[in-house]
């Protein structure tokens, strides 16, 4: 089931982490998250690919898809 209206939010973090996390691998954490879509391999991300509830929470944390998750958590 595709969830058309899920607007993820992502977590909050000090401005001083997300700065960085963008002068370092180039990318927004926050916007690629609202944009679903992973910050690793660029793939867009419906809410029914999450396998469960925490790996959702870290695609809110972190902006890594279920099979990016899956290849760096193991």
């Amino acid at each position: 089931m595709i969830e058309k209206n899920w607007k993820p939010q992502p977590s909050k973090k000090a401005e001083e982490v997300d700065h960085a996390i963008t002068s370092i691998f180039g990318f927004d954490r926050k916007e690629n998250i609202k944009a679903k879509q992973c910050v690793f391999c660029g793939t867009q991300v419906e809410l029914d690919s999450f396998k469960d509830e925490v790996s959702l929470k870290e695609f809110h944390i972190s902006g890594i898809c279920q099979p990016c998750q899956d290849k760096v958590f193991g």
